[in-house]
């Protein structure tokens, strides 16, 4: 590929990005965009009009010999005032529409990401090239769409004072206004240069960047602090967020001055070119007898359209450097979604069969799940057991449609999942997962999260939280159930890893799906505790499909099937004491955990 046909390609490129960038600032508040376009177009006329009048000024000052010369001046006078009034209205509404331009932006901006995500497969976010593009949007996008925006009122407001100059240069000497162009064009080149240089850094370096970012972040959570202090963490990892700063310092210094070099010797030249103009019009109008105020007039009219176009090329330049990181954002807002085709609405879950699957993540070649077979009905329960990394917790993100399978088919009440609208198949399902959210939120807010389309429905949230014991927390909060959860928030209150779970369950009870899926719904809790959450679950069992992960078996024994995980596959199935009959891999399990209890109470 020729030179050209990369600047063709570039240059396309570059346009397309910044219509759709005008686009997404235009659809952000299209009466703002229109109102800044009106009063900008306003603001560059006044400035070659006001040149024009000061030349008219001076001719008129060095003209005090004739009569009635102070009313001309203070007529002059008046104009020129009504305009600086004119232009410091206008700048100021400009400034009041620009920043509320920016707050629509970041309304639009947020709202767009954040739909865009909810849209995203989980599939997606285990690429960690999404994790590059987001981070680059969260750093960067707002900014560069304001800089962007604001580019696109300077260069517009350059582009009318540079038209409205040129025609007053134009009626001296034509060839003057060629040349003051063709200065500037070396000096567009070497920002260009600069630009795709500093973003082809900022490429490279995205992701240990992100890393440091994540650190921090990691460093200044107040559940994290503990821990950091206990281990004498602080220390280890400021070095290796400072060390990963000073590496990318000490380049910056040396690409920063190399820049420099480059920006002064274009600036020179374009100074050089200043002083050469300047001369010709001072010796050009004495030798042709020129008023006084005409020469000024035209050594102003060079001052500005060189001003004008050095604006114009920095805009250029700087739109350039902001399209290339706004390119960033429409790459994900344009991110392929992968939808599922089913439409059909999903009003109960009776039965979810799994037949011959397999599964192995994204971009990875080792499969997590292999020949899956399992059918479950309502108003019965299991318990999902087996080792670490068996894939227990894989098998639970597959039936909450989280993930589809590699390979192998779904079905619910005997049809296709992929005949259903995925939506609604989720509302059906109610998850307590091990990682749950904890959420920055009221006790209320944190519960009835399970289950927006019935958030006012106080008989159930009450009902869930005291069948799983909150209200028994809740009864020492300052706000009771309005209580603002987290130290990191004014009048906020932290709660202990046990209470969070029992929140977290409350929550997937709420949903009061046909569902109800539970990944170590006990792990954080003592042993009363786990006893009222274990009298809890027992309850609720049998009133929908109900699958527990757990690494306690003390649940073993209350429900209908046990499901037992190995080496990536069923090993085996049955009730409790089928299992224990059967002496595999449950009875292992068991016993090594039973033994395990013995021991503790003859230790006691």
């Amino acid at each position: 590929m020729n030179r050209f046909s990369i600047w063709r390609t570039t240059s396309m490129k570059q346009s397309k990005t910044i219509f759709k960038t005008l686009k997404f600032v235009y659809c952000s508040s299209k009466r703002t965009v229109i109102l800044i376009a009106i009063f900008t177009f306003l603001l560059g006329l006044i400035v070659p009009i006001n040149t024009y009048i000061w030349s008219k000024f001076i001719n008129v000052l060095f003209s005090s010999y004739e009569s009635n010369v102070i009313p001309k001046l203070v007529f002059v006078l008046i104009l020129i005032w009504c305009l600086w009034i004119v232009q410091m209205i206008l700048q100021k509404a400009n400034k009041y529409l620009k920043d509320m331009l920016t707050d629509h932006l970041n309304l639009k901006i947020t709202e767009s990401i954040l739909n865009k995500q909810n849209g995203m497969t989980m599939s997606q976010f285990d690429n960690p090239k999404i994790y590059n593009k987001i981070n680059k949007i969260n750093t960067e996008g707002l900014s560069r769409s304001i800089s962007v925006t604001n580019n696109l009122i300077l260069l517009l407001q350059n582009i009318v004072s540079f038209i409205g100059t040129a025609v007053i240069l134009v009626t001296y000497n034509p060839i003057l206004l060629i040349l003051l162009c063709f200065v500037f064009i070396p000096i567009l080149a070497i920002d260009i240069k600069i630009s795709t240089g500093l973003y082809e850094i900022y490429n490279e370096r995205i992701e240990k960047l992100r890393l440091v970012t994540c650190l921090k972040d990691l460093m200044l959570r107040y559940e994290n602090i503990k821990e950091i202090k206990i281990y004498n963490m602080g220390s280890f990892l400021l070095n290796r967020i400072t060390d990963t700063y000073k590496k990318y310092l000490n380049q910056d210094k040396v690409i920063r001055k190399c820049n420099m070099k480059k920006q002064i010797w274009g600036e020179i030249g374009e100074y050089i070119s200043k002083f050469c103009f300047t001369l010709y019009v001072i010796i050009d109008g004495i030798t042709k007898q020129k008023d006084i105020g005409t020469i000024i007039l035209y050594i102003n009219t060079i001052d500005i359209l060189m001003q004008n176009i050095g604006d114009i090329e920095f805009v250029l330049s700087e739109m350039y450097d902001d399209n290339l990181y706004m390119e960033s954002v429409f790459d994900f807002l344009e991110e392929p979604m992968q939808h599922r085709e089913g439409k059909k609405k999903l009003e109960n879950i009776n039965s979810i069969e799994l037949k011959d699957i397999y599964f192995k993540y994204p971009n990875t070649e080792k499969y997590i799940l292999e020949n899956i077979n399992l059918k479950l009905y309502k108003e019965k329960s299991y318990l999902l057991v087996g080792e670490n990394g068996a894939g227990k917790t894989t098998l639970v993100k597959i039936l909450c449609g989280l993930y589809e399978p590699t390979s192998g088919e779904i079905y619910i009440n005997g049809e296709n999942i992929k005949k259903y609208d995925l939506e609604s198949y989720r509302k059906r399902i109610g998850v307590v997962f091990q990682d749950f959210i904890h959420f920055p939120l009221s006790v209320e807010d944190n519960i009835k999260l399970g289950n927006i389309d019935d958030y006012e429905n106080d008989d159930s949230f009450n009902k869930m939280a005291e069948l799983v014991g909150v209200d028994d927390i809740v009864n020492k909060l300052p706000e009771g159930y309005k209580t603002q959860l987290q130290n990191e928030w004014m009048d906020g209150t932290e709660l202990s890893i046990g209470q969070w779970q029992k929140i977290a369950i409350a929550r997937g009870l709420f949903s009061n799906g046909s569902v109800l899926i539970m990944d170590e719904p006990t792990a954080s809790l003592d042993s009363l505790a786990e006893n009222e959450i274990f009298q809890c679950i027992k309850t609720t069992l049998n009133k929908q499909i109900s699958i527990i992960i757990s690494h306690r078996y003390s649940m073993a024994q209350i429900v209908d099937k046990i499901i037992v995980i190995s080496n990536n596959t069923i090993a085996e199935e049955g009730q409790f004491t089928e299992l224990i009959r059967k002496g595999g891999k449950f009875y292992k399990y068991y016993s090594v955990q039973a033994d395990r209890y013995k021991k503790g109470k003859y230790d006691e």
